[in-house]
């Protein structure tokens, strides 16, 4: 399965029922990465394991801005800037 595939390149597990319970689009995911990109490509890295620990793992819709928040904690950016 792809997604089995995909879950182990990035080291994460994956939960495929997510995208049939509650889907969402990746353009708010997307914007807020670029813009914490913006601010420090170091930290957005960060910013980018967390929305994927969420997503996959909890199953939090990453659409909405106060799951993008989550993601910010403990990266250190400006949660105004994003």
């Amino acid at each position: 399965m792809y997604w089995d595939e995909v879950g182990v390149h990035y080291d994460m597990s994956i939960d495929v029922d997510l995208w049939l319970e509650d889907p969402m689009s990746s353009n708010p995911p997307s914007i807020a990465f670029k813009a914490a990109q913006m601010q420090n490509p170091e930290k957005a890295i960060l910013f980018l394991r967390q929305m994927r620990e969420l997503f996959f793992l909890k199953k939090k819709n990453m659409t909405r801005w106060e799951n993008i928040l989550l993601a910010t904690k403990d990266t250190g950016l400006d949660t105004v800037s994003l």
